[in-house]
C-alpha cells in the first residue's frame, strides 16, 4: 500500500486557482478551509466593489448638482476609511438549499417561483446583487446581469415572478432568466397581472433594438449628464407618456427612476 501525500501549500498558493483548489480538495481534506476562506473572500470581494463604485458615483452626482449651484466640488477620500470590526455571523443569514454547482461540470438551471425582494442600486458595474424570497418561504441572494436587470425592471420590483437559476455555492444563487408567474400563481394585486404578463425574452430583445435605434439616432450618450456610454450595454432606456424616449447611463436612470418612484412601472410600448 503506497503513500500518497498531501499536496505542497507552496503549490496551493501557486497556483491561486480555485478549480485546481477544488480538485486537491477531493485528495486532502486539509484543502477545505482554504476552500471556504477562498469562497467567503470572493463573496465579500464582489459586495465591496459594488458599494465602492456606487459610493464613487453618488460622489460625482453629488459634485455635479453642487458646480450647477456654484458650490465647490466635495474632495474625493485620500485614503479608505478603517475597516469596521468584524461581527459574528448571524444565524438568520440566508442561505440556499439548491445543490451547488461541482467543479467541472456545467450549471442545472432549476424554475423557482417567488418574488424578488430588492436589488441593489444600478451602477456601470456589469452584475447586481439582491435577494429573493422563495413560495416556500426561503430567502436567497442573487446576482444576475446589470443589463438583463434593468431591461426587465418590471419583474425585479417585487412582483410575482418564475426565475431560472442556479447556485453557484459561494452564497449566491445567478438568475439566468424572470418572467411573470401565471395568472394562477398571481396572489396579489399590488401590481398588475396584465401590464406583467406579456414581459420576458421578447421584452428584452425588443428593447435592446430601441437602444441600437435610439443610439444611431442622437448617439450613444447619457441624455441627463451627457457621458459617453461607450457600448449599448451600459445604456439605459428612459421613457415616460408624452415624452420622448431617451439614452441614460445606469446611475442617472437611478435618478430618473426615483423621481418617479409615486408612479408605478410602465412596460416600454
Amino acid at each position: 500500500m503506497s503513500f500518497v501525500p498531501a499536496p505542497r501549500v507552496a503549490d496551493v498558493y501557486e497556483s491561486h486557482d480555485r478549480e485546481r483548489l477544488r480538485l486537491r480538495s477531493a485528495a486532502s481534506p486539509c484543502m477545505n478551509p482554504i476552500l471556504s476562506a477562498e469562497a467567503a473572500v470572493a463573496q465579500t470581494a464582489l459586495l465591496l466593489e459594488n458599494l465602492t463604485r456606487e459610493h464613487e458615483e453618488n460622489l460625482d452626482r453629488l459634485n455635479r448638482a453642487r458646480t450647477l449651484l456654484g458650490l465647490d466640488a466635495v474632495p474625493q477620500p485620500i485614503s479608505a476609511p478603517e475597516p469596521a470590526p468584524a461581527t459574528p455571523p448571524s444565524s438568520t443569514q440566508p442561505k440556499t438549499t439548491l445543490p451547488p454547482r461541482q467543479a467541472n461540470m456545467h450549471p442545472t438551471y432549476t424554475d423557482h417561483a417567488g418574488r424578488i425582494t430588492s436589488r441593489a442600486r444600478l451602477t456601470t458595474l456589469t452584475k447586481t446583487t439582491g435577494f429573493f424570497r422563495t413560495a416556500t418561504g426561503e430567502t436567497w441572494r442573487w446576482v444576475a446581469s446589470a443589463t438583463y436587470v434593468d431591461l426587465l425592471e418590471e419583474l425585479f420590483a417585487g412582483a410575482p415572478v418564475v426565475a431560472t437559476l442556479f447556485d453557484r455555492g459561494d452564497g449566491f444563487v445567478v438568475i439566468q432568466a424572470v418572467r411573470p408567474a401565471s395568472r394562477v400563481d398571481w396572489d396579489t394585486d399590488e401590481f398588475d397581472f396584465n401590464e406583467h404578463a406579456g414581459l420576458g425574452q421578447a421584452t428584452v430583445t425588443h428593447r435592446q433594438g430601441m437602444k441600437k435605434i435610439l443610439a444611431k439616432q442622437n448617439g450613444l450618450v447619457c441624455a441627463s449628464c451627457d457621458r459617453n456610454l461607450g457600448k449599448h450595454a451600459q445604456a439605459a432606456i428612459a421613457a415616460e407618456p408624452l415624452k420622448p424616449t431617451v439614452l441614460m447611463c445606469r446611475p442617472c436612470k437611478e435618478d430618473w427612476r426615483d423621481a418617479q418612484a409615486a408612479r408605478p412601472l410602465k412596460a416600454v410600448a
